[in-house]
């Protein structure tokens, strides 16, 4: 059985380990590219979400590569990410690929049940390929929190960049936990070796949204190292390895957690609606009552929970007084008109933070 799974982030280099024990190979495609998101465009619904687009042009790319089989996580809300892997399995069927569809729980504890009834195994195999996968989506999880809090004081344009590459190579061809644990230090030392400028006082602002929009690069113009590069301390909501990881609570606890957000949110939205509208509404306030200077909100266009928040989080900025931008991205977005508002957007914060 060779599994083809799409992108979302730096996800893959968890997901090719664990997936390890329920095939023969693991069938990683390229980064989504003009092409395959024209493919997704092509044989999608129209009004269907952009990340339904973008990933069914994923999975096109593993069945070309070889792939007998192809993965999807279900949702576990009334989101219509939920939908997505039928949908896209039914259309490549239609299109007369032939293929084994495993369609997973909404999280991780659900979908390794889901997968004891599609392979077999032993389990002491699987559990190794589990801790693997934990340790590498945390060291994953660290690099990506280097990245984004060097490279605002970074000296050297886009030297964090080559560091954070390095690091994710080291860790994608790391398979024993021995070594990925001495991966750590290693990995904080490269990022502390770089040339910085300590003097800078960078701007501080919130990611947030829809998952996908905010963890996959090219889907959102590669906004972080845009940003990063620009002298913007940037936080996204949520990491791959929180969201990977989430049945066990990773994206809900401590001060920044969905639950705090979720709490703050209730006064304004009390139910959620699926998706991450109802965790957008409370991140706005979040933001603010740590300190940051805006928010960039990214959606997809046809995203239906994402745009009931829409107009409450403008209700929320005017309320809260913190600037929030917010973008609604599909296949017709281009990146000159994204990046122009962008820099409006940080221009206003600059002299805000300035008059202030």
């Amino acid at each position: 059985m060779k599994i083809g799974f799409p992108h979302m982030g730096n996800i893959y280099i968890a997901m090719e380990t664990f997936l390890k024990p329920f095939c023969t190979s693991v069938i990683t495609p390229p980064r989504p590219t003009r092409k395959s998101v024209e493919f997704g465009v092509r044989h999608c619904p129209e009004f269907t979400c952009f990340p339904m687009k973008g990933t069914l042009g994923d999975l096109l790319m593993a069945l070309e590569m070889g792939a007998d089989t192809l993965i999807w996580f279900e949702g576990a809300w009334s989101c219509r990410f939920g939908y997505y892997g039928r949908i896209q399995h039914q259309i490549l069927k239609d299109m007369g690929y032939k293929f084994n569809s495993v369609i997973l729980g909404g999280d991780l504890k659900t979908a390794i049940k889901d997968i004891l009834r599609n392979a077999r195994f032993k389990i002491p195999e699987l559990m190794k390929y589990i801790r693997l996968s934990w340790y590498k989506s945390k060291l994953v999880e660290l690099t990506e929190n280097l990245s984004r809090k060097t490279t605002p004081y970074q000296k050297n344009p886009r030297e964090t960049k080559r560091v954070a590459d390095k690091a994710f190579k080291m860790i994608r061809e790391s398979e024993n936990i021995s070594k990925l644990k001495r991966l750590s230090p290693k990995i904080e030392s490269m990022f502390n070796s770089i040339p910085k400028d300590n003097t800078r006082e960078p701007l501080k602002i919130w990611l947030m949204g829809e998952v996908y929009m905010v963890l996959e690069p090219e889907f959102n113009f590669r906004l972080v190292e845009y940003l990063g590069d620009h002298e913007v301390l940037v936080t996204p909501y949520i990491n791959v390895h929180e969201w990977l990881f989430r049945f066990i609570g990773t994206h809900k606890r401590g001060e920044n957690g969905e639950n705090v957000a979720k709490k703050l949110a209730k006064p304004y939205l009390p139910y959620c609606l699926g998706g991450e509208g109802q965790n957008s509404i409370g991140y706005t306030i979040l933001a603010k009552k740590r300190g940051y200077d805006g928010v960039i909100h990214l959606r997809p266009f046809t995203c239906m929970t994402e745009n009931v928040a829409h107009p409450i989080i403008h209700n929320i900025s005017q309320e809260y007084e913190i600037p929030v931008i917010s973008f609604a991205l599909d296949e017709h977005t281009e990146n000159v008109g994204f990046f122009t508002r962008v820099e409006a957007f940080l221009e206003l914060i600059h002299q805000r933070r300035w008059y202030r």
